[in-house]
């Protein structure tokens, strides 16, 4: 009797190891959906936004979810595209602003 009780606890806790990992996997793979899910929602007021609204305008289309989703697209790839743009042009007026400081400064010596 002894000799199967010790199979029957090591049989025991393999299946709660096993059921724990199971259980442990699926909640991960539910957060990551969620999260997926999330990605999607609309922030609170999204149809009274002015500048969407104009976007909507020049373009003729109506205030969908679908249409929601392209203008923001649309305006983070714009945004990366003017920080690419922008940065040499401000590193250039930085370094003029430099050089006009340093005039100002030894004329009013």
């Amino acid at each position: 009797m002894r000799r199967y009780s010790g199979h029957s606890v090591l049989a025991f806790l393999f299946a709660a190891v096993l059921g724990t990992g199971l259980v442990m996997g699926a909640d991960a793979a539910m957060n990551v959906r969620m999260s997926r899910r999330q990605k999607n929602v609309l922030p609170v007021g999204w149809m009274y936004d002015m500048r969407y609204t104009v976007w909507c305008t020049q373009r003729g289309v109506s205030a969908t979810p679908q249409t929601w989703g392209k203008y923001a697209r649309e305006r983070e790839r714009l945004t990366w595209r003017s920080r690419k743009i922008c940065s040499p042009l401000l590193e250039t007026l930085e370094g003029a602003m430099d050089g006009f400081s340093e005039l100002w400064e030894a004329r009013a010596r």
